[in-house]
């Protein structure tokens, strides 16, 4: 293939994967996924995505802001306080509660007993369903979610090729090229479009090198 026809397929598969992307934001997303993502992210080493968190405190689905609420006051500092005390007002009861939980436990500078100890992270992912593995990929495809790399490295692993492929997606958005050698494995792999996003997603992240 020559260098030009390279640089053509590189850009189709970044574009497909910034659509996507865009599409499939956080606070786009179906609540249900929403809060599993919320719940892989759920570790300190995920601060960056304080910012695509608060916007949820706003969702109209109570179980999204609860989770919301909870993750904040895990990765969160005191600054998200002001952003989570208008729900100690909110008409619904366990809302409030995981509100007034959040504001507590940010004041005291406490990790609530729901935090996510970083070797749970990649089990907790990988204990999805293979159609929710893929929907929390997408919205972990932002530059912000980048601490989700060692929770994603496993699932290079998984047997259905969809959760695969988005894996390598994924990390082409998020990882650095250390992770280059974990993804070079696949290029040998029976399944054509694996070979084919393992590649894109090496030679994606050669480039943001």
């Amino acid at each position: 293939m020559s260098n030009l026809c390279k640089r053509f397929a590189a850009g189709v598969f970044l574009l497909a994967v910034i659509s996507t992307a865009k599409s499939s934001s956080l606070t786009s997303g179906d609540p249900r996924d929403i809060v599993r993502t919320l719940k892989v992210l759920r570790s300190p080493e995920y601060s960056a995505a304080v910012p695509a968190i608060l916007p949820l405190l706003q969702n109209e689905n109570a179980n999204v802001v609860r989770d919301a609420c909870r993750t904040l006051a895990v990765i969160a500092t005191k600054d998200a306080i002001p952003s989570i005390e208008p729900l100690l007002h909110d008409s619904r009861a366990a809302v409030r509660k995981d509100a007034q939980d959040a504001v507590d436990n940010l004041r005291a500078g406490r990790h609530p007993d729901y935090s996510l100890h970083p070797t749970q992270r990649p089990a907790v992912l990988a204990s999805f369903d293979p159609p929710d593995i893929v929907r929390t990929l997408k919205l972990l495809r932002s530059p912000e979610f980048s601490a989700a790399v060692p929770a994603i490295i496993p699932l290079l692993h998984h047997q259905s090729a969809n959760v695969v492929r988005d894996a390598c997606r994924t990390l082409a958005v998020i990882g650095t090229k250390e992770i280059i050698p974990s993804i070079e494995l696949l290029l040998d792999d029976k399944r054509e479009n694996v070979r084919k996003d393992a590649h894109d997603a090496i030679e994606q992240l050669r480039r943001n090198s």
